[in-house]
């Protein structure tokens, strides 16, 4: 009994820990809304009793009207601040404000003395006394303190606004004590408390003890005072007693001091029978809250034997339904089938049912504990111990197959399960588990797997799909291309009908299936009929079959056979081939197009180029106010430009359309370097590109196998645009060396801006000038793709690097000539 008595919360007089911050606002709201009223109130008597012109300085009008403002306004932040009902910075702006008539009282006192008859007499008729200001501003400080989330981060804040409201509660109650007394004070501090006027120090009091009230959480003995227990409610009883009393005791030996009555035996009978009147309600104050203290305590006690007998009889009824459960489950698990067993959190058996003790054989005493190991055949009792142990470690469901004796000595395949147990809160109990008879059905397990192991040299070397279906239209043989076909393994198949491998729209009786199969396969095999039979993978996607079905009956069964094709492929290569041939005539239409646009436009180019050289010939060159020598140069310059943009394109057109033939034959490789140097020789002159070249005369040069009309086009290329893509005053590096064995290869270097990764990629592709489309260097993109297409069309390759901001080197890689490929010389790079 003891654990559920324990699990009881002991009911409490104590109100819950978030009403204690609720009386406090609640003081708060009360204080500000008195300290409002009586500010109000000063403000109301100043106006109607013209005040502002009399100077009156008894009673309420004792307070200045700067006071009653700024300690009004004080108040009704403090009650906004305790209310909740505006953020903690809109409060904290309105006790900015309010702090203004204190703020300019002592700038008033420091700085402008006043003289009688000015017109500064009158604000100072109408200003605060010192101390007033100095308290105002005491308050504002300590209401404008950061809120509970700055509180945590700066406890330095909070501890600054607890010392200034308790700074001034002590100056409010000093004052009041001495106005009680009518005390005349001396020096320049008592003064200044002598000034302070009555209600003055009234507010301040009431002020000064809800600020304090709202800076919670307290520390120290606010914290003790703060607490909700007898010694908090004490403290909290007897806080107002300290306080007054002493003030009240004084007050009354200084009412007989003035009255002479300690000069004879009635001021002393007075004194007594005054301080024992007070000690008498000190007394009866006390003995009412401990009479409500009792009470309380003996509410408590009620209520918390009132819980403990709803508790206890919570927990016979939970522990009856316990036992009605466990004899629910124990008589259900004596009548199941299933072989049942309960372990306890250490894995040790505590209970099986009657199943399992008629197929063992066995006692209940001999399954206990780890017993039940011995009837587990001894080729499987380490796998089963290790599973159950790294289950039993992880708490986790566990599934198993292993074969266990049975009563006649024969070892039987079960499948045994086991869920993990919980009790309580949580807490493991242990594990029950359950255990089935699966020996027949993994013998016929065994006996397909044993079968299908025979058929697996003929069948699954087959790479059409064959499934075997049995009288009662089952599928009894799944091979493992129709296991790739319909992306489903066998033992999924095996049993279940054809139906299963056609689109839901297509499923309908076994019979139909077969049906459809068949008409599938007899429209196949007819001339030009195409399979319409559609299957389905496991993941949804349908694709186009062709079937063939056969039936066979033997001893009086009936067996049917299904072949299938795959017809994607077939339909791929189709659809790939009507491409390919589209592809082509879109190619041959494009070559004509451009052989017969290169045709149309180079007659008239050929009339604008010959017209430019006539102009140019015949203009006057040295003429200043003629330019006809100038534009007629360029017309030329932009003709030979277009020419040989239609000449590349022509060309690009011929070779993608087969119609190139090329001359090839062994080639002096110096000799056609050479000329294609001299034909870029004043492009590099005009550029100010350096022509460097490292490569053996033509006498000594070797020779390769090439076109040489294309071979020195492909090089013309290559130097003009290593040329067009230099830097100012740049170089282009040229040479020859012996490349892999017999190739030879003509390295073209240049000091240009490179290329990056991805612009290589982009390199070779026509039309394709990589970002300088729109840059002043001429060009359309064909020439480096018509270049590798030629190079690639006589044995060769084009390789490329390139380092962006250093430049590229264009390797052209061709066949040596037989004889030839060994004898060049070693040429330095």
């Amino acid at each position: 009994m003891s654990p559920s008595l324990s699990s009881v919360a002991p009911a409490s007089p104590v109100a819950p820990a978030d009403a204690r911050p609720a009386r406090w606002r609640a003081y708060a709201r009360a204080a500000s809304a008195a300290s409002a009223a009586l500010c109000m109130a000063v403000l109301i008597g100043w106006c109607i009793d013209g005040g502002w012109l009399a100077g009156r300085r008894a009673g309420l009008w004792s307070m200045k009207p700067a006071g009653a403002i700024g300690f009004g306004l004080l108040s009704i932040a403090l009650f906004l601040q305790a209310a909740g009902t505006v953020p903690l910075r809109a409060a904290a702006w309105l006790a900015g404000i309010a702090a203004l008539p204190g703020l300019g009282s002592l700038l008033h006192y420091a700085v402008a003395p006043v003289e009688t008859g000015s017109w500064l007499g009158l604000l100072r008729f109408t200003d605060m006394t010192l101390l007033s200001a100095t308290c105002l501003l005491l308050l504002a400080a300590s209401v404008a303190s950061p809120g509970p989330a700055a509180v945590q981060r700066h406890p330095v804040w909070r501890q600054g606004g607890v010392s200034a409201a308790l700074l001034a509660v002590l100056v409010g109650y000093i004052a009041s004590i001495g106005l009680l007394y009518d005390a005349e004070w001396q020096g320049r501090l008592g003064s200044a408390f002598g000034s302070l006027p009555l209600p003055s120090a009234t507010v301040i009091l009431m002020l000064g003890t809800a600020a304090v009230a709202l800076h919670s959480p307290l520390e120290g003995l606010w914290q003790g005072w703060a607490r909700g227990g007898a010694a908090g409610r004490f403290l909290r009883a007897m806080l107002p007693l300290v306080l007054l009393y002493p003030a009240a005791t004084g007050w009354f030996r200084l009412m007989g001091q003035r009255a002479g009555w300690y000069d004879g035996e009635a001021g002393l009978v007075w004194t007594v029978l005054a301080s024992t009147l007070l000690f008498l309600g000190v007394a009866l104050l006390s003995a009412r809250w401990i009479a409500g203290l009792e009470a309380a305590l003996k509410a408590s006690h009620a209520t918390l034997e009132q819980r403990v007998f709803e508790r206890t009889a919570q927990l016979a009824e939970a522990m009856e339904r316990v036992r009605e459960s466990e004899e629910r489950f124990r008589f259900m698990a004596e009548a199941a089938p299933a072989l049942i067993w309960v372990s306890d959190a250490e894995g040790g058996c505590n209970y099986v049912n009657r199943s399992w003790l008629k197929f063992t054989g066995r006692r209940l005493e001999q399954e206990l504990g780890a017993g039940w190991q011995d009837s587990v055949h001894p080729g499987d009792r380490e796998r089963v111990s290790r599973t159950f142990r790294q289950a039993l470690q992880a708490r986790r469901a566990y599934k198993l197959e292993y074969r266990l004796r049975r009563s006649d000595g024969q070892y039987r395949w079960i499948v045994a399960t086991g869920m993990p147990r919980f009790e309580g809160a949580g807490r493991f109990a242990g594990y029950v588990g359950t255990g089935a008879d699966i020996h027949d059905a993994k013998s016929t397990a065994l006996a397909l797997q044993a079968s299908r192991q025979q058929l697996a040299s003929i069948v699954d070397s087959a790479t059409a799909a064959i499934i075997s279906l049995d009288a009662s239209h089952r599928i009894v043989l799944f091979n493992a291309a129709a296991e790739r076909m319909f992306q489903v393994p066998a033992e999924r198949m095996l049993s279940r009908t054809l139906d299963m491998l056609l689109p839901e729209r297509l499923r309908a009786a076994p019979e139909a299936a077969i049906e459809l199969f068949e008409q599938a396969g007899r429209a196949a095999r007819e001339a030009g009929a195409p399979a319409e039979l559609v299957g389905q993978r496991a993941n949804g996607e349908e694709f186009p079959l062709e079937a063939s079905v056969s039936r066979v009956e033997a001893d009086g069964v009936r067996l049917l056979t299904v072949v299938l094709r795959d017809m994607s492929e077939v339909h791929a290569l189709e659809a790939e081939r009507r491409a390919r041939a589209a592809a082509e005539e879109a190619s041959r239409a494009k070559s004509l197009f451009l052989s017969h646009l290169s045709h149309e436009l180079r007659t008239p180019l050929n009339a604008v180029i010959g017209f430019s050289q006539l102009l140019l010939a015949t203009a006057p060159q040295n003429d200043p106010k003629s330019n006809q020598h100038k534009y007629a140069g360029y017309i030329l310059q932009a003709g030979h430009h277009l020419l040989a943009m239609i000449n590349d394109l022509l060309d690009l057109s011929r070779i993608e359309a087969g119609q190139t033939q090329l001359q090839m034959r062994a080639v002096n490789l110096g000799a056609s370097l050479q000329h294609s140097l001299q034909l870029v020789a004043p492009q590099a002159q005009t550029a100010g590109i350096t022509l460097q070249v490292d490569a053996p005369s033509p006498e000594a040069a070797p020779l390769v196998i090439a076109d040489e009309g294309r071979l020195r086009q492909v090089l013309v290329n290559l130097l003009s645009n290593a040329i067009k893509y230099n830097r100012p005053q740049g170089r282009v590096e040229v040479g020859v060396s012996q490349y892999d064995g017999e190739d030879l290869a003509i390295e073209v270097r240049d000091t240009g801006f490179g290329m990056s990764p991805e612009q290589l990629d982009d390199l070779f592709k026509p039309f394709s000038r990589l970002g300088r489309e729109h840059s002043d260097i001429e060009g359309t993109g064909i020439g480096l793709s018509l270049s590798k297409k030629l190079i690639e069309m006589m044995g060769g390759r084009i390789e490329v690097s390139s380092v962006p901001e250093q430049g590229s080197t264009f390797t052209a890689v061709l066949r040596a000539a037989p004889g030839h490929g060994g004898h060049t010389p070693p040429v330095s790079h």
